[in-house]
């Protein structure tokens, strides 16, 4: 569907104006009767016509426009696109057609999403899975002290990862549906710096309120912390310009051109032997979708940048 912005009459005004042809309507004919404008023919030949106006301006702005969002909202449980509908009559049914037509675009990108990560999911669970399997073999036969310890510590290893990858789905799951709610960096400043004593963390604009709650914003900022002490971070600035901007800044190596395109991708990670899951960026993405926020990686000579943007009307919802 395609929903042009254009006015529209709305449906109140729609109704007042058929009730009053269809209230007046009879007047009229009797009027022209009364004066001998017509005679019984003639009358019965107008009545029909302006019942037939009225029908025309009701399928026209109801029925007509109804029908198609009907078949739409239909159309969405199938494959496919729904249809364009090209006629949406009153203003409140251009809306619904506008809320049909976000429905079907977030329908499609979740089950796009879902479809990509149960792929990477079932692959990046095979593999440590199946070196498990393999060491626990290894283990049924005859081995000395040394190599024994070697398989017990793969074993772990590889368990330890997949219970990182399961604790990022379920975190993943999670923030489809996050808490509404506002704060400012205070309460958030304060988590971070006893998690993370070793990152001089500094903060600008510290008074602004964001349209986000304390437990999703340290969430968010905690990946991202997490992400620049692993590439080398020593100094990190979290700055919010104004409520609906958020930066976040680090000294550490950066991300490389290579990898740009793919540090949102759930399981890409560059660290997978010292315990990345690589769902980091993907959970922040994420929760901020789900909160109509956008995330977006800047170019920067040294370090990284990542620019938060929160949409008005959260704002405005979270006032």
């Amino acid at each position: 569907m395609r929903v042009v912005d254009k006015w529209r009459p709305s449906l109140a005004l729609v109704a007042v104006c058929v009730a009053l042809a269809a209230a007046c309507a009879p007047i009229f004919v009797l009027a022209l009767l009364a004066f001998g404008s017509l005679d019984l023919i003639g009358a019965l030949v107008a009545i029909v016509v302006m019942i037939g106006v009225i029908a025309v301006v009701l399928y026209r702005t109801m029925v007509n426009p109804l029908s198609h969002m009907a078949a739409a909202a239909a159309a969405l449980l199938e494959p496919g696109e729904a249809p364009e509908t090209m006629h949406f009559g009153t203003a409140e049914a251009a809306h619904l057609a506008q809320s049909i037509e976000a429905l079907a675009a977030k329908l499609h990108r979740r089950s796009h999403f879902l479809a990509g990560l149960a792929a990477h999911a079932s692959h990046e669970l095979k593999t440590p899975l199946t070196a498990l399997t393999a060491a626990a073999e290894f283990l049924r036969e005859d081995l000395d002290t040394a190599d024994r310890a070697r398989f017990v510590e793969q074993i772990n290893a590889d368990a330890a990862r997949m219970a990182a990858i399961l604790q990022s789905l379920q975190d993943l799951a999670r923030v489809e549906a996050p808490a509404t709610g506002s704060t400012d960096l205070g309460p958030v400043i304060e988590v971070l710096s006893v998690r993370y004593p070793l990152a001089r963390l500094s903060v600008i604009g510290i008074e602004h309120e964001l349209p986000i709650t304390a437990e999703n914003l340290t969430l968010i900022l905690s990946h991202l912390i997490d992400n620049a002490v692993a590439a080398g971070a020593t100094q990190l600035a979290i700055a919010a310009h104004a409520p609906r901007h958020l930066t976040v800044c680090d000294d550490g190596a950066g991300i490389t051109p290579a990898n740009r395109s793919r540090i949102f991708e759930p399981f890409f990670t560059t660290r997978p032997d010292r315990g990345g899951t690589g769902m980091g960026l993907a959970i922040v993405r994420t929760l901020l979708a789900s909160l109509d926020a956008t995330i977006e990686l800047i170019d920067t000579d040294g370090g990284t940048r990542f620019d938060i943007r929160f949409s008005p009307r959260r704002l405005q919802s979270s006032g």
